[in-house]
């Protein structure tokens, strides 16, 4: 009854019916399922916390799919007559998405995002660093030499503190779960 179904919440769980497509072998069909059951849960995550790529940067794969969202007896296999290719096999799964997943998920978003924001600050207070080491190094430099060659000094400083922000900078955008 669960097969070809549209998506359904029946209480708090929501079910999510998936379906390999026709294939000529039955290892062939599995094998299109386990690809499509994680399409349709990376979906899922992704409407969950609004994010295009969530379930890209938290790293949910077939396995992990496969052992806790889908139960054994919500595996089925088919044989399809075409009249042009002759048997094919069709398997389907049914997920089943707990409020125990969603809330793995959320908090996994989470912390995500706070692993982020840490990086950020601490690239940020690295910088900062930086620049007021150039500064008391321009002090130090300046004073020993006894204002003698302050001009190129400044010049060497303020071109130290630009190479410190573009590296920073650089870096940062190197970084691309920075950006989520």
């Amino acid at each position: 009854d669960w097969v070809d179904r549209e998506d359904l919440d029946v209480g708090p769980v929501h079910q999510i019916s998936v379906c390999s497509g026709p294939h000529m072998q039955r290892r062939e069909s599995r094998k299109a399922l386990k690809a499509e059951l994680k399409k349709a849960v990376d979906e899922y995550v992704n409407d969950l916390v609004e994010h295009p790529q969530a379930a890209f940067w938290l790293g949910l794969d077939e396995e992990f799919i496969r052992t806790n969202l889908v139960q054994a007896d919500n595996l089925f296999d088919e044989k399809i007559i075409s009249p042009s290719f002759g048997v094919m096999h069709q398997s389907h799964a049914l997920v089943e998405i707990g409020p125990q997943f969603r809330d793995q998920i959320e908090t996994s978003w989470h912390q995500f995002h706070a692993k982020g924001r840490l990086v950020v600050m601490g690239l940020i207070c690295a910088g900062v660093f930086g620049v007021i080491l150039a500064l008391f190094g321009y002090f130090r430099a300046d004073t020993a030499t006894r204002g003698f060659y302050t001009g190129r000094l400044k010049f060497v400083t303020a071109a130290a503190i630009l190479a410190l922000i573009v590296a920073g900078l650089m870096l940062a955008r190197s970084i691309p779960w920075l950006w989520i």
